[in-house]
């Protein structure tokens, strides 16, 4: 009953998804039921043996393990027991169906499950087919109880299981540890996470010192969660880039940005000067006019290192040419993408809903005409989609015009999209077309917090180089859409970045993260030990990539490598890698 106040117990049936929102930052719980469980779950509830054996006269021992049939087992009706067992496994599997559905629509930040039972430490291996539901959705973190203790688990494919069970009501006990091969014991991620990116910057200025390089990269979502607006970027830049990328190795190397979708808005209001003061657009002249001001107040920062921060436009072409080699890098825009991009930039859900009174999980997938979306609004929302549209069909236009006239050694893509796994089929055909017949050799991109290589049947390699640290990194499967296959997905989170050098005959492509000499302090700064680069999974791209697909370099790891890595030595203070 509920008398005043805001309504704090919640248990709106055996499956349900919250949706919180805060500060542009989203997370979607997902409420399962797993009472199936073998552990305690199902067949005990439903044999009910407690009461049956003190109705029969029987010995409560016999409770430890009643099996179906017995006499403590429901008085041995069979029929009865099937039925309640059915019943449950009813609610598990609802519970299964629609979070499969709904996680993988989410475009929440953070996918959580708050359920009763562990899919390892609980269920039998069938039953844990809720692994495939944490992997193939990208559930970020399972919290459980039953079990009156605390542990820490961590999947293979980055998956967090969090045991929290000693809350009191009960004494507390806890269970060993665990390695099934998937799900692994003991890695604690906030003593890296913390510091990731500062991490990171440090590795990259070691990178730096030892390859000289020509240009640094950035694919993009330069400041989460929601960009940065004419009063807040110079101190963003200030803060978030050069006091972070303050290596003497890295102060004169231009580095050449394109936008993401955080750059723009995200999904919160467009209008308005700094991040926190977002709002509402006034009209359509105001909203393509903040569209334009949110891009131009990073484009026009100029860097006190030799005016390192480049971001010249939409659409713009770097050309580096040293010892005989020409490398052009197309700077791209691909913020039409369906993967959190227009539609979720042009929505501005995460404005309007708390606006309008809305709970945030309207925004898990809201649609022109929905109220979270634009407030209703279809005109402005196509008059938005439509310029952020009209940026990527300049990129695309010009792009393919100043490639096929190009006479570079190497022609690289610079963006933050990936066509096959964030767009349409429909635009993916049109990126790959400007690859075919522009000549791309290599295309670079973010957005997915991880690293993977995939490679194209006409030569083409795709590089996703997104785990740089300032959000946690994960991965996504390996694909193969008949035209580009996956060479290789990175194992475990790790953070680091991919490595260009370039040769009149070769491009090669190199992983590098952090070396087993790191030691990592959490938010203890001063506990950090620095270590070196360890590299990764290697590939030389030939300049001729049409007839070859290039061949893997000798020095390859493609195993795990780096950190966050499982670790039997890891635990809550250091991680040691």
């Amino acid at each position: 009953m509920h008398l005043t106040g805001r309504v704090r117990w919640v248990l709106r049936d055996h499956y349900y998804v919250d949706r919180v929102a805060k500060h542009g930052m989203s997370v979607d719980i997902f409420n399962l039921d797993t009472n199936h469980a073998d552990h305690h779950g199902a067949k005990d509830v439903c044999c009910q043996c407690f009461g049956y054996s003190a109705k029969f006269g029987l010995n409560q021992s016999l409770c430890d393990d009643a099996q179906r049939g017995d006499l403590v087992c429901l008085g041995g009706d069979v029929a009865m027991f099937d039925e309640c067992v059915a019943k449950i496994e009813t609610w598990a599997s609802e519970s299964y169906t629609r979070a499969m559905q709904d996680i993988k629509a989410s475009t929440a930040t953070f996918k959580i499950v708050n359920t009763h039972y562990s899919p390892h430490y609980h269920m039998n291996r069938t039953k844990m087919m809720q692994y495939a539901l944490c992997r193939q959705a990208g559930v970020t973190a399972w919290f459980n109880g039953h079990t009156h203790g605390f542990s820490h688990d961590v999947a293979e494919w980055g998956t967090h299981f969090f045991l929290n069970g000693g809350g009191g009501g009960y004494w507390t006990r806890n269970l060993p540890g665990i390695n099934n091969g998937l799900v692994k014991n003991g890695a604690w991620r906030v003593t890296l996470d913390y510091y990731a990116q500062v991490h990171v910057a440090a590795l990259m200025a070691q990178s730096a010192a030892e390859l000289h390089p020509s240009r640094i990269l950035g694919h993009g979502d330069n400041f989460y969660w929601n960009g940065v607006g004419t009063d807040d970027v110079k101190y963003r830049l200030e803060e978030t880039f050069e006091k972070v990328y303050n290596a003497t190795s890295l102060q004169a190397i231009p580095w050449l940005n394109v936008a993401g979708n955080h750059d723009i808005g995200g999904a919160t209001f467009i209008c308005g000067e700094s991040d926190g003061n977002f709002r509402e657009c006034e009209d359509e002249d105001e909203l393509l006019r903040y569209l334009d001001i949110r891009f131009e107040a990073q484009a026009n920062y100029t860097s006190p290192h030799h005016n390192r921060w480049q971001l010249r436009g939409h659409y713009y072409v770097e050309r580096v040419v040293k010892g005989g080699v020409s490398v052009e890098v197309y700077n791209i825009d691909t913020n039409h993408a369906e993967n959190h991009g227009a539609k979720d930039v042009c929505c501005q859900c995460y404005g309007y809903a708390p606006k309008l009174g809305l709970d945030t999980w309207v925004c898990g997938d809201p649609q022109p005409g929905d109220v979270g979306c634009m407030g209703g609004n279809v005109s402005l929302f196509n008059a938005c989609v439509a310029k952020i549209e009209s940026w990527a069909d300049e990129s695309l236009t010009r792009a393919m015009d100043d490639m096929k006239a190009s006479t570079a050694t190497f022609k690289i893509v610079n963006t933050h999209y990936s066509p096959h796994y964030h767009m349409d089929p429909a635009k993916m055909e049109k990126w790959y077309k400007l690859c075919r017949e522009g000549g791309v050799a290599a295309w670079l991109n973010g957005h997915t917090h991880g690293f993977n290589h995939d490679i194209a049947k006409w030569g083409t390699h795709f590089i996703q180089n997104g785990g740089g640290g300032g959000i946690a990194t994960s991965n996504i499967p390996a694909m193969d859409n008949g035209q580009v296959k996956t060479k290789w997905v990175v194992e475990g989170n790790p953070y680091g970045f991919m490595e260009l050098s370039f040769s009149k005959d070769w491009l090669k492509v190199q992983f590098a993260t952090f070396d087993n000499q790191w030691t990592f302090g959490g938010l203890d700064w001063n506990a950090t030990r620095v270590g070196g680069v360890q590299r990764g999974h290697c590939w030389f791209i030939p300049r001729t990539f049409r007839e070859s697909l290039g061949v893997e370099c000798k020095s390859s790891v493609n195993g795990a490598i780096g950190a966050p890595i499982d670790d039997d030595d890891d635990d809550v203070n250091a991680t040691n890698v």
